[in-house]
């Protein structure tokens, strides 16, 4: 298969980030389990086992993936109280609307990033996609945040001091995270998931064949 040479590239190229190692690593894998009637799981199989050849550790538990989620989700909850605050008071709602919609917001958040990070540990590139683009968009709204806050600052000299705090925490929690999904270890953690979703995928593929054979 072409894509085993460009597998290696990937492994040994040191001109891509972790996070695109990651993203290629999943691809490879993906393309590699639709493939039938080849050597392909088994192939796949021997390189990840290369890739998570590591003792019982830290990185067998997935924390560069559990530190990333945590870090994404307060650092998302940090910039929605001025934002539906702001919201609130433009259209005149009652005071506690703020409340409701900060609750709101955060919960979809919740309900779309920690299935993506539990599916992520599963193996599956549209997890790992759309948990980095959660990642992505929670950079986004901190970096919005930051800049109106420092904007606002500097036109009238004062944004309130919780607001300031809150716009350098955000930033700061982001960089951790990003800094956790672009990481040797996350990468790691990626490889052990796609190789135990290759390790179930051949007990599902026997059990299957068995059952047809006894039937």
């Amino acid at each position: 298969l072409s894509s085993r040479f460009h597998w290696q590239g990937v492994v040994r190229s040191g001109m891509f980030n972790y996070l695109k190692r990651s993203l290629e690593l999943a691809r490879f894998v993906e393309n590699g389990i639709k493939t039938t009637g080849s050597d392909a799981p088994e192939l796949l199989k021997k390189q990840l086992k290369e890739k998570v050849s590591l003792p019982v550790g830290w990185r067998s538990f997935g924390l560069p993936l559990i530190f990333s989620m945590v870090l994404s989700v307060i650092s998302f909850a940090i910039p929605q109280v001025n934002l539906w605050v702001a919201v609130s008071d433009s259209l005149a709602l009652p005071q506690p609307a703020f409340i409701i919609g900060v609750l709101i917001t955060n919960l979809l958040f919740c309900l779309l990033i920690i299935p993506a990070m539990m599916w992520v540990a599963r193996g599956y590139l549209r997890a790992l996609q759309l948990y980095l683009g959660l990642i992505s968009l929670a950079v986004l709204v901190n970096l919005i945040f930051f800049i109106r806050v420092m904007l606002t600052l500097y036109s009238s000299g004062c944004d309130g001091y919780w607001n300031v705090f809150g716009a350098l925490l955000g930033i700061i929690l982001m960089v951790f995270g990003v800094r956790c999904v672009n990481s040797e270890s996350f990468v790691k953690t990626i490889a052990l998931g796609l190789h135990n979703r290759i390790v179930r995928e051949q007990a599902s593929s026997r059990t299957h064949r068995f059952n047809k054979i006894k039937s």
